[in-house]
């Protein structure tokens, strides 16, 4: 009946509000904490607070004046996303879990080459042999290696000795 049609469309809305939220906040918190904290050092954690809040509303906005006329193929949109988060994500995780010498420049290294190759691969000839995401991830895996090799910095001895109290020693 009509009780349980509502019922079922507003447990969809609470899902999807539910999953919202989380996407949200991490996208306003990453956002202030690791692009504009870095620009702009020594602010108090009031202010950041309150611009994350900002993020989050502005976000928000965003999601919602595209939710109005959503764009067509949202399916390979959400391919490519799942293919941009392996390609970039997946070698500072990976690496930056197990391996005690990952910079930052590596990290940084690592996206840029994620993405160029997601959205350079398609005009290579052949390209539709091969899923974007798996050049993506093997070339920025080998970028995010070889530049960690030859970029230690100051944050490397800090993750060292935490890693190395993580082990036990």
């Amino acid at each position: 009946g009509p009780g349980t049609g509502a019922f079922l469309l507003v447990a969809m809305v609470a899902a999807a509000m539910s999953s919202l939220d989380s996407v949200l906040l991490v996208m306003a918190s990453t956002t202030e904490r690791d692009i504009v904290s870095v620009l702009k050092p020594g602010r108090t954690e009031a202010a950041e607070m309150f611009w994350t809040k900002g993020w989050v509303a502005l976000f928000a906005l965003i999601t919602a004046i595209i939710s109005l006329n959503p764009p067509d193929g949202i399916v390979e949109l959400t391919a490519f996303s799942g293919s941009l988060y392996g390609a970039c994500f997946f070698p500072a995780i990976v690496f930056g879990l197990h391996w005690r010498r990952g910079s930052g420049a590596g990290v940084i290294t690592s996206f840029v080459i994620g993405i160029g190759v997601l959205l350079g691969w398609e005009y290579l000839p052949g390209s539709e042999v091969l899923h974007e995401v798996f050049p993506a991830m093997i070339l920025s895996t080998f970028a995010f290696w070889i530049v960690s090799l030859f970029t230690l910095d100051g944050a490397n001895e800090q993750v060292i000795a935490l890693m190395d109290e993580a082990d036990g020693g």
